[in-house]
């Protein structure tokens, strides 16, 4: 029974787990339009899914509906060594045309061991977003009508804060 224990934790100590930063994603460029950066910190090697899954919520005819958009990798190499980050970009496959003006985007990385991990932004500038933020955001935008008071006003502005913040 010991060792069950002994090998349950090792594990879950080895297991592959995914930190995902997302650079760019542009809608209007044909290739390579989305662009982002994961690292494996995991303690065994692993491999991406060459489809990167993309929930949304857009305005369509006055109301606000979920979307959803596929990307898909461009690199052969897919494979994710132990504490390596490494950067990678995706084609479109389907988008909506106004995608570009979508809100609550949610990012969905798998890996071929069936590892799930989920990078969630508030809109275009892709503003990292933690689970529970993107979730009470989401349901008071859809119950109140209302988005956080302390967004940038323009793109100038939030350029200005990202350079402030330095370069992490």
């Amino acid at each position: 029974m010991l060792s069950y224990a002994v090998q349950l934790f090792r594990y879950l100590i080895n297991r592959p787990s995914l930190r995902v930063r997302v650079f760019r994603d542009d809608d209007s460029v044909e290739l390579g339009g989305l662009e982002f950066e994961i690292e494996n910190v995991g303690g065994r090697p692993t491999s991406l899914n060459p489809a990167v899954a993309v929930s949304f919520w857009l305005l369509r005819q006055g109301q606000f509906t979920r979307g959803e958009a596929t990307y898909a990798v461009r690199e052969v190499d897919r494979k994710l060594p132990p504490f390596e980050a490494r950067t990678f970009t995706a084609s479109r496959v389907d988008t909506p045309r106004n995608y570009g003006f979508s809100w609550f985007r949610t990012y969905r990385f798998t890996t071929t061991t069936g590892h799930v991990v989920r990078f969630h932004a508030r809109h275009q500038l892709l503003h990292k977003l933690s689970p529970l933020a993107h979730h009470w955001e989401l349901f008071s935008f859809r119950a109140l009508g209302r988005l956080r008071s302390d967004m940038p006003e323009s793109l100038d502005h939030y350029e200005a804060h990202k350079r402030l913040q330095g370069p992490h």
